[in-house]
């Protein structure tokens, strides 16, 4: 350590950027784990710097050189913040930049900065050094007792300028269309975005004439008083957005107005603080801010999760909306989920013969998919409009609602008595859908293929298709698990695009539209429209939801076929049709061995169901949520413990008891208890 400061006290003058990234490998732990060795060289050379006054200068001397001849203005103004590209092309460009960086622009401090802290992981162990630590350090390397400015005044010009920069853009990205759409004052010449721009521009040609020290308490407290209205804005944007719906493209400006809004505060704070030479705080803070972000700027998971949060969970929060009639909690609810689920059923059977008669007529590839997919579609459609219920639509639909009871305010026993309850609630409701869908589904497909041969003189299908039908639902001989966990998440899919156009109704304003229509109203009279408003209000994610399930379950087969890749699906509800079927037709030629294989294979596709489409769903739900991960764990020991001490709750509700009202027990890591 000692020999690079001698190095850079005999090259201060220089300015190399080479000297700093060697000072900076120095100090870099060789593993992340091991941050308490990069503590030790920091404090190390802090030592040595407050023992050795010349290499102090030296140091000090040199990183004025570094930042009087590299421009820092982009590295402040652009580093972290993201840039008006919109959402997908910010994403395009930062996967391309992942395998072919941008090229270095010379005498640029950003890269300078990306050069020396050049492992995607630096930012880790500066995070865990004590701020303490780095403050020691800055005050060291920024005041100098004999001069009157630090090195940062030094770039006054260049960080005024920065200042102007995000001042101006502020203002410019608050008068978006659709910002004003949502907030009207935002165009008007109170706006706080354009007060802040205003008062910035007097501050800067004030700093400009009288230097840093006329930049005034007064000044600066009146200008945070207009940022903090900035933020109420933001906040309330983002709380209309929960009622008025959101948009990708609306969340991302949203964004970009609290990161520059959050910039121009910090670069305030710095710029103030520089007056009162004890105060170095702010600068270590944005210092380990854009490290971070320099680290991280081609990070496709933070730019998806930084954007797409506020969006997926609306989609879920309409989903788990949607799915509360899926949760059975008594044993009338969970009876007419049995004959609701007996009705899809039904609709079911139905579609299964539907689908093999399509089978028998040789069409082409796509003709084939498109009318195979039709017919789910339709069914799935006639299955919302009759009120009944398709089993493995729940899981994508009541995981908003695990994800809520992991996030319980209040003692850790009330948080696990919530989800335990839950948990127990919607296992045994999907159960008993599965239940009503099979037992259905299967004597329909059966009585059809009876009805059809009965009324044309042949059977539905031929004994080759019939045990094609058989052949596909084994457990072990066939890929029919793989296939059903294709349709689980083909489930969960549908899920999310229920939620999507659910939000869509309210951030579109849908209803208002049609109301407004002037051809509908031409032909619809005012209490008609009114109806039908409301009910594409109440139903389009729903309605759209099961459009698109029965295209992706429609064309998976033929994609397959087309790409020669073993994509297929395989869902519970048809594996019981189509054993119905091949069981009418070939009759007495099924073994019992093969009837009893057949229905491992049904229960185990409806297993393989529920775990994708639930798993994928729950995992959506608990990101959007922002719930910690770290609490999942005690989900699955929680389930197991559950199970084992009243395996039956999972299947049936509880017996009403006179004493307790009928609640129901809750497992805890420590024991048991009742809650209502």
């Amino acid at each position: 350590m000692k020999e690079l400061l001698d190095k850079i006290h005999i090259q201060a003058e220089t300015g190399k950027p080479e000297l700093l990234i060697e000072l900076v490998q120095e100090i870099r732990p060789s593993s992340v784990n091991k941050h308490e060795n990069a503590d030790k060289r920091l404090n190390t050379l802090i030592s040595i710097l407050e023992e050795n006054e010349y290499l102090r200068r030296s140091l000090r001397r040199y990183l004025r050189e570094v930042f009087m001849t590299n421009d820092p203005v982009s590295l402040l103004t652009e580093t972290g913040i993201l840039s008006n590209k919109g959402f997908f092309a910010e994403g395009f460009q930062k996967f391309a930049q992942y395998f072919l960086p941008a090229a270095k622009e010379e005498n640029v401090l950003q890269g300078i900065l990306n050069e020396s802290f050049h492992r995607k992981t630096d930012y880790r162990w500066i995070e865990k050094i004590p701020s303490k630590t780095w403050e020691h350090l800055f005050e060291l390397l920024s005041l100098d007792k004999e001069a009157k400015y630090s090195f940062l005044q030094k770039e006054l010009f260049h960080y005024n300028n920065a200042l102007e920069i995000i001042s101006h853009r502020i203002a410019g990205i608050s008068l978006d269309p659709d910002l004003i759409d949502r907030f009207p004052l935002l165009e008007k010449p109170e706006s706080p975005f354009l007060l802040q721009n205003r008062k910035i521009v007097l501050l800067l040609n004030k700093i400009t004439l009288g230097g840093v020290d006329s930049f005034s308490s007064g000044d600066y407290k009146e200008i945070l008083e207009v940022l903090e209205k900035c933020e109420e804005v933001i906040t309330t944007l983002r709380h209309e957005q929960h009622e008025k719906g959101a948009e990708l493209s609306l969340t991302y400006l949203i964004q970009r107005l609290h990161q520059h809004t959050d910039r121009l505060n910090v670069l305030l704070e710095i710029l103030y603080h520089q007056r009162e030479k004890d105060k170095v705080f702010p600068l270590v803070f944005l210092f380990k801010k854009l490290v971070k972000a320099e680290n991280r700027k081609n990070n496709l998971i933070d730019h998806f999760y930084a954007n797409v949060g506020l969006l997926a969970f609306q989609i879920t929060e309409h989903a788990g909306k949607t799915g509360e009639k899926y949760i059975t909690h008594d044993w009338k609810g969970y009876s007419k989920m049995l004959f609701s689920s007996m009705g899809g059923g039904l609709i079911v059977g139905i579609l299964s013969c539907i689908k093999v008669l399509i089978y028998y007529l040789r069409l082409a590839p796509f003709g084939e998919a498109f009318l195979y997919s039709m017919n789910y579609s339709l069914g799935f459609i006639g299955i919302h409009l009759t009120k009944t219920t398709l089993a493995t639509k729940q899981p994508a639909m009541t995981a908003t609602k695990i994800a809520a009871s992991l996030d319980v305010k209040g003692t850790e026993r009330e948080a696990l008595s919530s989800l335990s309850n839950l948990i127990v609630k919607v296992f045994r409701s999907q159960f008993i859908a599965f239940v009503g869908n099979v037992v259905i589904a299967f004597p329909v497909a059966f009585l059809v293929a009876y009805g059809y041969a009965s009324y044309f003189g042949e059977q539905i299908a031929k004994d080759d298709k019939a045990m094609q039908l058989i052949t596909e639902i084994h457990p072990w001989e066939s890929l029919s698990l793989f296939y059903a966990g294709i349709a689980g998440v083909c489930l969960f899919l549908s899920g999310v695009i229920s939620g999507y156009y659910d939000n869509k109704v309210v951030f579109a304003r849908i209803p208002q539209r049609l109301r407004e229509h002037k051809k509908l109203k031409a032909i619809m009279s005012e209490k008609t429209l009114e109806k039908f408003s409301n009910y594409i209000d109440n139903n389009l994610g729903s309605l759209t939801g099961n459009f698109f399930l029965g295209i992706f379950l429609g064309s998976m087969g033929t994609l397959g076929f087309i790409f020669g890749l073993p994509l297929d699906i395989r869902h519970i509800t048809f594996a019981s049709g189509n054993f119905g079927i091949a069981m009418f037709v070939l009759g007495d030629q099924i073994s019992l061995n093969t009837v009893l294989v057949s229905l491992l294979g049904i229960a185990g596709i409806g297993l393989m169901n529920f775990l994708v489409s639930f798993g994928l769903a729950i995992y959506v739900a608990i990101l959007s949520r922002g719930v910690a991960f770290s609490r999942v764990g005690l989900l699955f020991r929680l389930i197991g413990r559950h199970l084992w001490r009243h395996p039956m709750l999972f299947f049936f509700p509880p017996a009403k008891d006179k004493k307790d009202g009928g609640n129901e027990t809750a497992i805890t890591e420590k024991g048991t208890f009742t809650e209502s």
